[in-house]
Parts: structure tokens; sequence; C-alpha cells
């Protein structure tokens, strides 16, 4: 038996975020207010397109939410439930189109001023939600990488990946390495880091439930074993197994990290 590598990366949550960040999410969406509002217009001109473009298919998705056999304390079933949202959502033309008229007109000089205020006025909200449920994860290329883009580099051996390790980052054993046949790294890459970026944001979001965090750690250790090349003989990836897993673990002495663990047999 012999461990491949061992590398642990405690996550620091809502604790940084770049001001900068949150100032060209304000300068995005104020700058091209007029295209944004353009693009919707374009898409959803008049009511029959809101009918067919917009109520359609929300009812379409609500209907997959709804247990078929379902019936409320007041006695109706799936179908009326399902019926009467669509109904509301079929007479909601005028107050959809009145709010975002409203919202895009022209005051004091200023095009779509009201759409603007309130993107300033949402720029903390967004900050603080990016600090605690995105950066930790992803990080950015300016201030150094999150846990999700250094498991994608760690596990297919890329040659930038020991550059990118931080503080933050504890290497017990081994060090990087290509865990998949090297024609499936960049499908791998992709589905470990929305992963990876998925899940931690569903336990943070949670506040670190235990039976969160464990449903989370099952599906990432499923779809990982997947991408395993049987020629390493590699234990099982796992989310209980003590010799190959990627869990996330919220202890109470050393915080929230993600460990990664790779052992041949």
């Amino acid at each position: 038996m012999k461990v491949l590598t061992h590398l642990i990366r405690h996550i620091h949550v809502g604790e940084w975020f770049p001001p900068r960040i949150a100032d060209q999410w304000v300068d995005g969406f104020t700058i091209n207010a007029e295209r944004i509002n353009d693009k919707r217009l374009q898409k959803i001109p008049d009511e029959t397109r809101y009918q067919t473009n917009l109520v359609g298919t929300a009812v379409k998705k609500y209907k997959n939410m709804v247990n078929p056999t379902f019936i409320s304390r007041a006695g109706l079933t799936a179908k009326d439930i399902i019926d009467k949202h669509s109904a509301n959502l079929q007479r909601s033309y005028k107050k959809y189109e009145g709010k975002l008229k409203r919202a895009y007109e022209t005051v004091d000089g200023v095009t779509a001023k009201r759409f603007k205020d309130a993107v300033t006025r949402s720029k903390e909200l967004y900050a603080k939600g990016m600090a605690a449920r995105t950066l930790p994860f992803t990080g950015t290329r300016a201030d150094g990488l999150g846990i999700a883009p250094l498991v994608a580099l760690w596990l297919t051996n890329d040659s930038i990946v020991e550059g990118v390790l931080s503080g933050m980052d504890k290497l017990i054993a081994g060090g990087p390495m290509m865990l998949m046949k090297p024609r499936r790294a960049n499908s791998f890459k992709a589905a470990i880091n929305q992963r990876i970026i998925q899940a931690g944001a569903t336990i943070v979001k949670s506040m670190y439930d235990q039976a969160v965090i464990d449903s989370e750690n099952d599906e990432t250790n499923d779809m990982v074993d997947g991408f395993v090349n049987p020629a390493l003989n590699l234990y099982k990836f796992k989310s209980d197994s003590p010799d190959c897993h990627i869990n996330y673990v919220n202890a109470e002495v050393e915080g929230f990290y993600l460990e990664i663990k790779v052992t041949q047999k």
C-alpha cells in the first residue's frame, strides 16, 4: 500500500473578497444596461412571446417538481395546483412588463436609472454572497486559485500546480499525479471543478449540516471514481474510505477544509 498523494486545503469562507470584483460587477451591469434591456425585448417583445418563451417553460419545469399523486390540505390535486400556477403566470404579463419598463426608463436624463441604482444598492449583498459561496472555492488568477481549480490541476499533474499551493495548503504525502488516462484529463478538470464548487456552496448554504456534507461527498467520490485509470490499481474512491477520497470536512478545531487522499494497493 502506497499513498500517492495526500493534500489538505483549509477554506476560509466569507473572509476574503477583492473590492475590485464588486466594482467590476456593478460596472458590467450599469455600462450594459441598455444592451441588457434590448436583448430582453428581442426575446420577449410582446405578450405572445411572454406566454410561449417564459410562461410555457416555467410551467413545464414546475410540473416536474410536483408529485403527481400529491393532494393538498385544501383538497387540491397536483393538476389543480399546476393549473392554478399556470393561470397566475398567464395573467402576469402587464405586471412583468410594467416593472421592467419602469426600471429601464430614463429618469433625470439617465437611461435605466432605477435599474442602475438597484445594481449599485446590491453591491454589498453581491460581495457577501461571492465571499461566502463562490470565491473560497474558485479563487481568482490574480489573487490565488481556490480549491476547485487546485484539485483539477493536482489530479491531472498539471505543470503549473505546485506553483499555486499556498499557506492554506498542507501537503502530507506524495505530490500531484495523473489520476485518469491522459485523454480524459480535460473532461475531468471540467467535471471536478464544477462539482467542488457546487458541493462547497451547498454545504455553506446548509450551515455545514453534516448530512449535507456526507451527501455531497458521496456524490463527489462517485464521480471521481468513474474517471480513475484502472492501471493505477487504486482503492475505490468512497467518502468513508480511509484510503481514497475527496471530502469536505468541518472539524471543531481545524475548521472547514477539503482533503484529497489517493492510495495505491
